[in-house]
């Protein structure tokens, strides 16, 4: 590797840094305050009492969708505006390694990531929630949505970041 430009077989310290800290554990601690703070404003008319349980279900199969759509399309400005400026390179592709990947359609791309993140994530953490009709207490709620945010975005978002610099690197070439 030469002047910090990289291959598809070999990534620089910046491109390390770019997926470990900023599209892995930065949108993790981000999303257990968001997350966390959303749930709370959400239903903060329960604190002291219990959330039903179809309501938090909902809530998660929602969130399910939502948080990897939008950290995708986030992802896709964020990324194209450090390629663009050089604070991140490139990744130089062989002949033929240009038609490998996703669609280059964000949207798409958004779509695709948050059925998939509903059917894998979304699903299962809804059938393992208590489901024997008593509910969750508000706090208890809250922090664990927190976490659990925190968690699935540290899943989701080195995807988005990386399905972000694919395309970039493919449009900038």
């Amino acid at each position: 590797m030469s002047s910090g430009k990289v291959t598809t077989k070999g990534l620089s310290k910046r491109h390390w840094k770019f997926i470990i800290i900023e599209n892995a554990l930065g949108p993790m601690f981000t999303n257990v305050a968001i997350n966390g703070g959303i749930t709370w404003l959400v239903f903060r008319s329960f604190e002291g009492e219990t959330i039903d349980v179809l309501s938090t279900k909902m809530d998660i199969l929602s969130t399910s969708f939502l948080l990897p759509f939008i950290t995708v399309l986030l992802a896709n400005v964020v990324v194209g505006k450090q390629v663009r400026s050089k604070k991140l390179d490139k990744l130089l592709f062989k002949n033929g390694d240009k038609k490998l990947g996703v669609s280059r359609n964000v949207w798409l791309r958004a779509s695709l990531l948050g059925v998939i993140a509903v059917t894998i994530i979304g699903f299962p953490t809804v059938w393992l929630m208590n489901s024997n009709g008593e509910g969750i207490q508000f706090i208890s709620y809250v922090c664990f949505k927190g976490i659990w945010a925190g968690v699935f975005a540290l899943i989701v978002s080195p995807i988005a970041g990386w399905w972000a610099l694919q395309k970039q690197s493919l449009v900038a070439q």
